[in-house]
């Protein structure tokens, strides 16, 4: 057995998430509203490379909206962000999504009905594909390659540039 089918084995082990047409549409509204598609770096001890993680977020006021689209997605975590520091203030509430595999078998269902993120999308579901194809749940400076390193970083900086300029066109169509 090659290396290649040891790895395509283990995904095979992984949860496969299926979700309903409705769900899909409502985890992009989520994420095309108050949501977000981004590359966290993660900066290693045992490395001269830094980690990128893949994430998918969703943050809100209303825990309960919060709760249901992690119902909706089957995985992720929920956090309590932010505490009131004034009386008309409300507590803030996020899913959060990071693992690679769950990652890209959301945005692979979702992907059709995004507009606005589609470019992030893309773009991290590379980033996900690349980190499961090596098998990776950390970085390993014997294993890692450079060229993997260097295109990694690369989506993380084409990710943030597009987010950013997402900011500002909302803000010009309002």
């Amino acid at each position: 057995m090659s290396q290649q089918q040891v790895v395509d084995t283990r995904l095979v082990k992984q949860v496969h998430i299926d979700l309903p047409r409705d769900s899909r549409l409502i985890l992009a509204w989520a994420l095309m509203t108050e949501g977000s598609i981004v590359v966290r770096v993660c900066h290693l001890k045992s490395s001269a490379y830094e980690g990128y993680i893949p994430v998918l977020s969703f943050t809100s006021t209303d825990y309960n909206l919060t709760a249901k689209v992690r119902e909706l997605a089957g995985c992720g975590y929920i956090y309590h962000v932010k505490v009131p520091k004034h009386p008309r203030e409300r507590d803030t509430w996020r899913w959060s999504l990071h693992r690679a595999h769950e990652v890209l078998q959301i945005l692979e269902q979702i992907y059709p009905f995004l507009i606005v993120k589609r470019e992030q999308a893309l773009l991290t579901m590379e980033l996900c594909r690349l980190k499961i194809e090596r098998g990776a749940r950390g970085y390993n400076q014997f294993r890692h390659r450079r060229s993997t390193f260097y295109r990694e970083q690369a989506i993380r900086n084409q990710v943030t540039t597009l987010n950013r300029a997402h900011k500002s066109w909302g803000a010009v169509m309002q």
